[in-house]
């Protein structure tokens, strides 16, 4: 790289700032048991999801990543750096062409329309579902989330695991001296979207898509990087493509933390024109029941995604139910963090959504927009659209998070407009946690890597 163009790597570096739009890639909790019966509903056993949501697909990625979602984000400066009716079962599993805008954002509703109809309980069905319903139904909105440092528009970005991971980077981020943080934080910032792919037979891919324009001038670049095992790790090489921007690729490495060797659950550390950043990467599936808003009536798209959950909660033997739901999200330490639901149904339906990890400065509870994505698989890991139909999915007319603990327990609410004849499902999720390394594992291997 010339002298010239080192310079002004530097230069946009160093002047990124948090005018960046906060869109997600074009390219890509405490549940820990499988879901059962609820109090009103006799076990029922059914077999396992197709899918555990960290199996490796077949190479269908795209090196062209475009960010999905729209809004700035600021950095945090608390952080030291930077009626219903429940229905549904346990589901997983991930993937899905042009991804809509994020929805407006619709009045915040208020507390007597989420308790004006009685919810009716329905369970998920999977082993030890009590348990998993009272964590999930009990979402606690009154306790502070572990966030990441990031923030947008009064909201404050979150985490989507209880590893303690998060908080063990922001630590790390603030031991450096005032400049490098500076540094560290602009490229933070400027993280607008990120994936980890996963692919049968091929190396794993990381990608960045990075807003580089400077009052108004430049564009989001798309960076791609591929893992290659190195002893203990995975190093990161910079695979050149037109999307590249001016930053410079300094060195970087992706560090599995499952303990059944898998990568799950994984982070990668990058160095950029001088700026280190810690990415988080999540994927599981999820334990998820609905609530069903009661007395709807003349709602055609309501009614079919409620018979969809209630014959799948029913062990019903027909396709027409919901069969899986695969979650996968990143976090940036000081910066964005969002998450990816792709739900399947046994006759080929699919609904992506693309959930930005908000929450207020208190609390769990929420209101913000979370866009429907046609194909789902460009901006995380999860299932491509190929060969599914869209036709529930386009039938939402309006998707908003309304709950999020910054653990992976969400609440998000579905609505369905018909005339003058509204309905709303909420979906509530928990994700499925597996095994990893400790802080004090991660810790202990960081200590051997050597710097870069």
């Amino acid at each position: 790289m010339s002298f010239k163009t080192s310079l002004l790597s530097v230069a946009v570096l160093l002047t990124l700032s948090s005018c960046g739009k906060n869109k997600e890639l074009k390219t890509s909790p405490d549940a820990k048991a499988p879901p059962a019966t609820t109090q009103t509903q006799d076990d029922t056993k059914k077999s396992p999801p197709a899918d555990t949501g960290d199996q490796a697909k077949p190479d269908d990625t795209k090196s062209d990543v475009k960010p999905v979602d729209k809004a700035p984000v600021k950095n945090d400066d608390r952080s030291a750096d930077g009626g219903k009716k429940q229905s549904g079962r346990d589901t997983g599993r991930g993937q899905s062409a042009a991804e809509p805008k994020v929805p407006k954002a619709a009045p915040a509703p208020k507390a007597k329309d989420r308790t004006s109809d009685e919810p009716k309980v329905v369970p998920v069905k999977r082993v030890e579902v009590m348990r998993v319903q009272k964590q999930i139904n009990d979402v606690d909105v009154t306790q502070p989330s572990e966030k990441t440092g990031g923030s947008e528009n009064e909201l404050l970005y979150t985490g989507a695991g209880s590893d303690g991971l998060l908080n063990e980077f922001k630590a790390k981020s603030a031991a450096v001296s005032s400049e490098q943080q500076r540094r560290n934080s602009n490229l933070a910032k400027a993280i607008v979207g990120a994936r980890l792919t996963k692919s049968i037979g091929q190396d794993s891919i990381v990608d960045l898509a990075i807003d580089e324009r400077i009052q108004g001038v430049g564009s989001i670049k798309n960076y791609r990087f591929k893992a290659q095992p190195a002893g203990n790790m995975l190093k990161l090489s910079s695979i050149a493509q037109s999307g590249n921007g001016n930053l410079e690729f300094q060195g970087g490495f992706l560090k599995c933390l499952d303990l059944n060797g898998q990568c799950a659950t994984a982070y990668a550390k990058i160095k950029m024109s001088g700026a280190y950043t810690r990415v988080i990467f999540r994927k599981s599936v999820a334990d998820t029941y609905f609530l069903t808003q009661q007395f709807v009536e003349d709602n055609l798209a309501f009614d079919v995604l409620k018979s969809y959950a209630e014959n799948a909660q029913n062990g019903i033997q027909t396709s027409r139910k919901i069969d899986n739901v695969v979650v996968s999200s990143y976090e940036v330490t000081n910066g964005r963090a969002s998450m990816g639901v792709a739900i399947t149904t046994a006759d080929k339906e699919l609904i992506g959504l693309s959930v930005p990890l908000l929450v207020s400065n208190s609390g769990s509870a929420v209101d913000t927009g979370v866009a429907k994505v046609s194909d789902i698989s460009k901006s995380y890991d999860l299932v491509s659209s190929a060969g599914y139909s869209s036709r529930i999915s386009d039938s939402i007319t309006d998707a908003r998070l309304v709950a999020n603990n910054g653990k992976g327990q969400l609440k998000v609410k579905l609505n369905f407009a018909s005339g003058l004849n509204s309905g709303s499902i909420w979906l509530v999720m928990s994700t499925v946690e597996k095994k990893t390394m400790s802080v004090e594992q991660v810790r202990a291997f960081e200590a051997t890597v050597k710097a870069f």
